[in-house]
This record gives structure tokens, sequence and C-alpha cells, in this order.
């Protein structure tokens, strides 16, 4: 893609952009407008431009028509001279690919003598006041939009507006421009983090001020890293190319995003979280200390911990960085965002006729005198062109008929054969000759499923009074290139994709579907659909990943009117657990753990175990999920000891991401207490639930409570238990309602795991 930075190059007047991806590959503005040409065998391959002027006179009238043909490309010796301008300044092994830039939209105007195509006529007053200039302009309010945007321009003009134009060719100004208003999209840069660390000087200082030994809380940290910051020590720089307001609000929060995670790697470096000492007295507190500590440790391990910076306490780790180190905590995080651009290249007529004045052909070629009066005049001649892309299209001819009185003919239109005259003996009305030409043109496609799509098209009848006429088959359908791509996608996971898609239009007999096959040396495929209504552009894709443990993911077809589809990951989402063995083994011979992870709305269950004995590694827990929230993990723990014991940890759940196996651990439970559905049906204000858990025999005893004013909000409560036939809790809610009645329920004991409220 096209890419907006500070690589953009100008070239003789010429504005070069470089690719996002691919060096080799750069794309050009357009210039102002100017005529086609053609090269021309009998003129010894001179460069003819396209443009007549036709004078005529006579009893039926007096006037002119001028036609021309404009685009804004580049001619072919320039575009070479660019790309070695380009190899050399970029050092370029290969000659670069050229291309100018991929419009998506656009118009073209013309403005000719006081006139400007689009507009329509004044009426007339009565009695004329003076020359009109300008009768008629026909042209197609849109470009090519493709290759060169061709445009092709049909003004009829009376006596005193051909005259201007022919005396105006040998001036430099005349009040005739061609304006292109053109739309394309372009990447731009939205931000970027640097970090850079001195670790000499970070080290040094580190140690200076933490090697005493003691338990520093994270606001000392956070002092000590400013302060590296303002010494230049350590360089954090975020640089930010868009407007912080409403519309950036995303790019702004990740790059926020990017910043906490840049500043929690230097925390992570020196320190990790610890617990105060124990004072006398005060062990209850001091356990929850040990609470908070592991959840700051699971905290930090997936990025800041600063949720708990007034109650955290950090140990410094002293430790030497080598050059490896410095190369993982040099980074730099960026984004880049597409936009689009609009560019209006225009030029007045007086600039394309210098190519016209300089030609070395006769100015009769270009100019031609009629007089109306002349035998050979007495016809009605069309010229009838098309410059579809034939092959693109599937394009096998155009079937041109056009009537003129009572005689109707046709011409066949082909690659091989895109222009074609057509010619009539006039017809006069009163003493002038009828110049109104009926026409309906077909489109015959070769090579179509006529099950999906038609094999003929044939557009409205119209009418047209001028001798020179574009046919555009898109008038009647487009053809829309869908690009399917893979995106940063686990190729090893899912060897194979296979990539379904459909467009019905039912009102116009479309049917259209296709199989796309993509792998790891094709990740990419292009899409034709065929459409005859612009206004329904939607379609219909299916994925289905063929995994290489044969467990294939099918998503359904989905309905979108995105330009493309995008193949991703269908399960981005991890839950990653670490399991440890914190054991002595010279007691402990062996420690079994099962683990369970189960998502009953999308048909997920995960199931595994590990076993540990003496020089076993830590070992991971992985799961892909599809609901974020659900990331509770069931487990079980059995510990056999070398003496004969066996000692079995009641069923636990967890939401951290590690979980430490000891000899001592208790079961652990976790429920989801969700307030009622129907919140705003009850006009409640606020429900207020208390819980908690009681076992005096093992000496457990856990309270909470949650205060909900929505019924999207949740809340965990979590306690330990150590026999799994007293594991029930109990509960009871406090309800509010908009009115200030407030109700009570009773306690009640439970033992589900999703604890559902309802209003009474």
């Amino acid at each position: 893609m096209l890419l907006l930075d500070s690589k953009q190059r100008e070239f003789d007047g010429i504005t070069v952009f470089p690719d996002h991806a691919d060096p080799m590959q750069y794309y050009y503005l357009p210039l102002m407008p100017h005529l086609t040409t053609v090269q021309d065998p009998a003129a010894g391959n001179a460069a003819v431009p396209q443009f007549s002027l036709i004078r005529f006179r006579g009893r039926a009238g007096t006037g002119g028509f001028l036609n021309f043909d404009v685009n804004i490309g580049i001619g072919s010796d320039r575009l070479d001279e660019i790309r070695r301008q380009i190899q050399n300044e970029e050092r370029l092994r290969d000659l670069p690919r050229l291309a100018p830039v991929t419009t998506i939209s656009g118009t073209v105007k013309l403005l000719m003598l006081g006139q400007q195509s689009g507009n329509t006529p004044a009426p007339e007053t009565g009695a004329e006041s003076g020359p009109k200039f300008v009768l008629r302009m026909d042209h197609s309010a849109t470009p090519s939009l493709y290759g060169n945007n061709q445009a092709a321009f049909s003004v009829r003009l009376d006596a005193a507006g051909v005259t201007v134009i022919e005396k105006s060719l040998e001036g430099e100004i005349l009040p005739i421009a061609v304006v292109y208003s053109l739309n394309y999209l372009g990447l731009r840069p939205a931000y970027s983090v640097r970090l850079n660390i001195d670790w000499s000087r970070v080290q040094k200082h580190m140690d200076e001020t933490y090697s005493g030994g003691f338990l520093f809380s994270s606001v000392d940290i956070s002092n000590t890293v400013d302060e590296l910051v303002e010494n230049r020590a350590i360089v954090l720089e975020a640089d930010t190319f868009v407007t912080e307001d409403d519309e950036n609000k995303s790019i702004t929060d990740r790059r926020d995003a990017a910043l906490n995670q840049v500043r929690s790697m230097i925390t992570e470096a020196f320190f990790q979280p610890t617990l105060p000492p124990i004072e006398p007295g005060k062990e209850e507190e001091w356990s929850k200390a040990l609470r908070i500590a592991a959840g700051v440790a699971g905290a930090i391990a997936g990025g800041p911990g600063a949720a708990m910076a007034s109650t955290t306490f950090f140990s410094y780790s002293k430790a030497t960085y080598e050059r490896t180190d410095r190369k993982v905590l040099n980074v730099n995080f960026s984004e880049r965002v597409t936009i689009q651009r609009s560019i209006h290249p225009q030029g007045h007529l007086a600039g394309m006729f210098k190519l016209l004045r300089d030609t070395p052909l006769p100015r009769s070629r270009f100019i031609t005198d009629v007089d109306l009066d002349d035998p050979w005049f007495e016809k009605r001649r069309l010229n009838v062109v098309s410059r579809a892309d034939y092959d693109m299209d599937a394009i096998s001819s155009i079937n041109v008929q056009a009537g003129y009185g009572n005689e109707p003919k046709n011409i066949l239109l082909g690659k091989n054969q895109p222009a074609g005259t057509f010619e009539w003996m006039s017809l006069l009305d009163n003493g002038i000759m009828r110049r109104p030409v009926q026409l309906r043109y077909e489109v015959n496609f070769s090579g179509v499923d006529t099950t999906e799509r038609p094999r003929k098209l044939i557009s409205a009848p119209f009418e047209t009074e001028v001798e020179n006429i574009e046919i555009d088959p898109r008038e009647l359908y487009s053809v829309s290139s869908i690009p399917i791509v893979a995106i940063n996608f686990p190729w090893d996971a899912y060897p194979m994709v296979e990539a379904h898609v459909r467009y019905q239009d039912s009102d116009n007999n479309l049917d259209e579907s296709e199989i796309f096959q993509l792998s790891k040396d094709r990740q990419d495929a292009t899409w034709r659909m065929f459409i005859l209504n612009p206004d329904k552009r939607d379609f219909s894709y299916r994925l289905i990943y063929r995994a290489a443990d044969n467990r294939d993911v099918n998503t359904g077809w989905k309905g979108t009117d995105e330009e493309q589809v995008a193949i991703r990951d269908p399960f981005p989402r991890k839950r990653i657990l670490d399991v440890v063995a914190n054991v002595d083994w010279k007691e402990v011979d062996q420690v079994f753990v099962d683990l369970r992870y189960e998502d009953k709305e999308n048909d997920i269950l995960e199931e595994n175990s590990f076993n540990f004995s003496m020089g076993s590694t830590p070992q991971k827990f992985v799961v892909d999920m599809q609901d974020p929230e659900k990331k509770q993990v069931l487990f079980k723990v059995t510990f056999l000891f070398k003496d004969g014991r066996m000692t079995e940890i009641p069923e636990s759940v967890t939401l951290e991401r590690r979980i430490i196996l000891r000899p001592d651990m208790k079961g652990h439970r976790i429920v989801e207490v969700r307030p009622p559905t129907d919140f705003i049906a009850r006009q409640l204000k606020r429900v207020t639930a208390e819980i908690r858990y009681e076992d005096f025999t093992a000496g457990f005893s856990f309270a909470d409570s949650f205060v909900f004013e929505d019924a999207s909000a949740r809340g965990y409560f979590e306690f330990d238990y150590a026999d799994e036939a007293r594991d029930r809790y109990e509960a009871r809610a406090i309800y509010l309602f908009q009115s200030g009645l407030e109700q009570s329920s009773e306690w009640t004991a439970s033992d589900v795991s999703v604890l559902q409220l309802k209003t009474p």
C-alpha cells in the first residue's frame, strides 16, 4: 500500500511515494491534464494528439464540434528516468516498479467559455443578447479510474465559439480548463514509542540506591525511574502523528498502552514483588499482603502493576545486563493507519494546445471544414468507441445497435475492433438535418456460468446528437475486486484455509459463489464479484480452517459490506497457566495435577494432566478462548509421599497466571456473582450482595460484599476450603429501589459456581 511518510520524493515535478511493504514498488502522482496522444506509423510514429475541431456552415446553420481526449498519465521515457533516479538514490540492485496511484473514486469537469459541464443551460429569454459560444457539453462525469484516467469530451459550439477556439490555438491563455478530483488511499504513521537505556549508568544508580537489601514501595521505584529519565540515563520518547481528539481516541489509547508496557519492562528488569516483614500481632494483615503480592506478581507478568502501587513492596534484584539484555529492552513501538487523500490535477487548454502547435502534422488533420450544402455532408455519421477492458471483464463483444429514421444498423465492437462508424443518408426537418440517433447496446460475456450470472446485458434505449460517443459497458454493471488475505496467520496450526465466498441478488438473478484455498505458499487471492445493483455490495463468506490435529474450525456464513476478507487466527485469545512444583523432594515422591477448562456456551472443553517428580520443569496449560471473560481453570492436585502417605487437594479454581504446588495448599473456590437481569424493569437503584464462608474446624472465615448499579456488572468471591463436603457458602442480597424502598433477603446456603441474584 502507498506509504505517506518522509520517504516520499519529487523528481522533476513528479511526486513519488514508496510502498509500505515492498521496497521495489513505488507510486507516482499524476501530472496536470494533457491531450491524449497515439503513435501514428504513417507519420513516422509521431505522437498524434486526439483532438478534432469540426467547423460547419451552410443553409442548415453554422457552428462546430470540438472533440478531444484528455489524460493525466506520464510518458514511458520519463518514468524510466525516474526509476533510474530512484534506483541510484535508494541503492537498489534492480530497477524498481513504478505505478500510478490507484484512485478509488473521482470526477472530471470541463470549464469552457463561461460554461462548465454538469450545469443546465439557462432558458432563453426572447431576443438574443449575444453569442452563447458553448451550446452543449457531452462527457462522463467520472474518469476511467484506471491507467492514465482517460476522459473524453465532446462540445457543441456556435459560430462564435468555433471562432474563439480557432483563433486561440496560437495563444498562451484560453478560458478552457479540465479539472480532475481524485481520491486515493495511503498509509501514514500514527505514533511511535522509543526506549533507549544506558545500562552502565542505570545499573550503577540502582546499585547505589537499592543495594541495602531493604523493601521498597512502588512509589520509591517510580520516583527513581523518573529521576533516571530526567538525567537521560533512560530515554523514553513518544511521538504522536494524529490529533488527540475523539476521532483518534483508539489510536491514542494504544499509544498509552505501549508507553505503560515500556515502563513496566523497566520495573521488571530490576525489581521483583515481595512481602513486608511480619509484625507481631498483625499476622492476619500479613496474610492479606501475601495474597496482594501474588496478585501483583501476576499483574506484572502481563503488564504494569500500577493499580496496586500504594500497598505493594518490591525487593531489588541485582543483575548485570550484557549485550543480549540491551537488545531486548531497547524497543520501538509504532503504528500506521490508512487515510484518504484527494488530489485535483487541472490545467488550461492553452498549455495542452502547445502539443497541437508543435506536432509535425498539418493543421487540416485536426481542424475540418464542412460545407453543409456539400453532397458529402448530407450524411449522418456517428463514431462509436469503447475502451472497455475486454480481458479483465471477460467481454467477448459489444453489439451496438443504432437507428436513424427507419433504418436500423449495428456494429460489433471487440478487443481487436474497439471502434466503428455508423453512416446514413441525412433526414431533413425544414431544411435542417435531423441529428438524433437512437442507440442501445448489448454486452456479451464469455466463459461465464449462466447459473450464477447472465451471459448478456442490454442497455436501456438512449439518444444522442453528437458525432462521437463512447460506450462504457460498466454503466450496466460493476466488478468489485475482493482481496482475500491471511494476516499474521498460524499456518503451523492450520496448514490450509478454505475461503467460500458468495454474492446473491435475487432481483437480478445473481447467485455467484467461489472457493479459494490458501496455504503458507499462497497467502492471498482475489475474487472478482460481478454486481448489477450498485447499492447492493454486501456479500457472504465462510472460512474453514483445516487444522493439523484434524480439529477443523468452521466459522459459518457471515455477511459483510467490506471490500476484503481478512483471514486471522480463529482463536487469538489464549489462556496460559503455568504450573510450578514447590516441594521438598526428600519427602515427596510425585505430584499429579489434573486441569480442566470448560466453556459450554462455545462448546469448548480442554483437559490435561501433569506429573511432577524430582528434576521436573514447570508445565504450561494452554487453552484457546472464545469468551475473554471465561478465564476460570479447575484443577485437582494429588501428592504422593515417600513414606507411603497420599494427600489430595480438593478441586480448586484459579484466575491467576500460575499455580504453585505445595503440600500445605488448600482447595480454592471462585464464585461469580451476577446482579438481577431485570435491573431496569424493576426500577432498581442499587443491589448489595453479601457472601460469607465459614469452616471453624479448618479455621477458615471469609466474607465479602459487592455493590451493583447495573445488570452488566460482575463480582467474584474467593475462599479457601479443606473439605469437599464443606464447600457451601451463604449469601444474601439487599435491594434498594428508585422509590427509596429497601428490601433484604435471608441468608441462604449454596454451592453453585455462578450465583445469579433475583429480584424479590
